[in-house]
């Protein structure tokens, strides 16, 4: 069955349906305006809105006795929503918690050049956090030393794929990771400056380096390129360095480096906080690629016409669920690989045996459809790669339909036998359970007569099939 996570949503779900078919049709004159600059990062839409969720779910549990009967009429175990209830509150704990980490970071390592990436391991932060808040500053730079070792940063390297601009820097860029590999920090570190300098000149609007002191890299909903990100950093690495020293550094001062002013550079902890660097401006460089600098506008408002047609698909909508039938089906009377023609237009069957014969046909680009959108609007890699990589280790022959359990109308799991060959040649005939959950256009789970609704596979990166 679903677990906790899939409950919480159906019942979201079920709130907000009740919630707007009751709301007063009203116009709105509310004027847009430019979102200013977070202070914080926990300012940062991403967090805010992680914490904003934690504060919804607890007003949604001093609500739920008055939800109850409504979700009782759609079906939902609410007795099983309630004993989850202390379960959440140790992970609303962990959030509140986790989301102090990037700024606790910040401040205490930007001045020894580290700072927040999205990409880095939050363990590994927190922990070379309470190691410099108990005094241990050596033990805590060791350990983000350590962490950007040379097999973290080859894997890290490969999302940098996806960055256009990055492109033509690859092959020098993997020139300087061979370097550091083997220890040659002295020649890994000049080419990786060279890069991240060239890397941000190309993109910055006014053409500016990173090293240059008006270079402004900040974006919006981003814990790199934030003003205690990056620009900090940038200014930390381009302090000038007028004398020349022999003495041991451990930042990568750009000037004193490159112009053979700080000949004691050549050390891992300077190396590994350059590839930090790099990775960090990558969070920034993406943002640029995708024309996403400054938050996204206002939505538009509706209307009173637009508003009551809202209204109106929303009563629609509730009806659907409260009319809802579940559905439990043995599919003992089809045949092999049957075609998604043999299921009904908005079942969750037509949609996972297309998506199983474009499988057969290796087909990664089409199957990247059926990917939810979640998954879709954060990715950092194109989806017909991440496609290749999750399924291409099997070739798959032909499949079975064996059961269905579809009792809530946006939720689905599908038991389907499956035949694939596997890389050795040896074939295999698993049951493999596909979990099917129908989306709105924004990703928001729906009923499969709503509007543009689609069923995607929710457990597409995550089969359990025998390697």
């Amino acid at each position: 069955m679903f677990g906790f996570g899939a409950i919480l949503v159906l019942a979201g779900r079920a709130a907000h349906l009740e919630a707007v078919r009751h709301q007063q049709v009203r116009i709105r004159t509310q004027r847009s305006r430019t979102i200013p600059s977070p202070k914080k990062l926990t300012d940062v839409h991403k967090i805010r809105k992680l914490l904003d969720d934690v504060e919804s779910f607890e007003a949604f549990r001093a609500t739920f006795p008055l939800l109850r009967p409504f979700l009782a009429r759609l079906g939902v175990d609410t007795s099983s929503i309630e004993g989850a209830f202390s379960k959440y509150q140790d992970l609303a704990r962990q959030v509140k918690d986790i989301s102090t980490v990037p700024d606790r970071f910040n401040d205490v390592f930007a001045s020894r050049g580290w700072i927040m990436f999205e990409r880095m391991d939050m363990e590994i932060a927190k922990k070379a956090l309470a190691q410099a808040e108990n005094g241990d500053f050596r033990a805590a730079e060791a350990t983000l030393t350590e962490y950007f070792d040379p097999d973290f940063v080859e894997r890290e390297l490969r999302t940098m794929i996806p960055l256009r601009s990055f492109g033509p820097r690859m092959e020098l860029t993997k020139l300087a990771l061979d370097d550091y590999r083997v220890g040659r920090y002295h020649a890994s570190i000049p080419v990786l400056l060279a890069q991240i300098d060239g890397l941000v000149s190309e993109l910055h609007e006014r053409q500016r380096g990173f090293f240059a002191e008006d270079t402004d890299m900040q974006a919006w909903d981003s814990l790199a390129a934030h003003s205690k990100g990056l620009n900090q950093l940038s200014a930390i690495f381009r302090k000038g360095r007028r004398k020349t020293s022999t003495e041991r550094i451990d930042i990568p001062y750009r000037h004193g480096i490159l112009h053979g002013r700080d000949l004691g550079y050549a050390n891992q902890i300077v190396a590994a906080k350059t590839w930090a660097a790099l990775f960090a401006v990558r969070e920034w460089a993406l943002k640029v690629e995708r024309g996403e600098l400054d938050p996204p506008p206002p939505a538009p408002e509706k209307g009173i016409v637009g508003t009551i047609r809202d209204i109106a698909e929303t009563t629609r909508e509730t009806e659907r669920w409260k009319s809802w039938v579940p559905r439990e089906v043995e599919w003992n009377h089809i045949e092999e690989s049957p075609t998604p023609a043999q299921f009904d237009d908005s079942s969750p069957e037509r949609a996972l045996a297309e998506y199983l014969r474009l499988w057969a046909k290796s087909n990664y680009g089409h199957m990247a459809r059926f990917i939810p959108n979640i998954f879709a609007k954060y990715s950092e890699e194109p989806l017909p790669l991440q496609m290749r990589t999750a399924y291409s280790a099997w070739r798959m022959n032909s499949f079975l339909f064996k059961h269905t359990s579809h009792l809530v109308p946006a939720l689905a799991e599908i038991t389907v036998e499956l035949s694939i060959v596997l890389a050795d040649g040896s074939t295999r005939r698993p049951s493999v359970t596909f979990r099917m959950m129908c989306e709105d256009a924004d990703g928001q789970m729906a009923s499969p007569k709503y509007p543009n609704a689609r069923w995607v596979v929710m457990n597409w990166h995550a089969l359990n099939i025998p390697g």
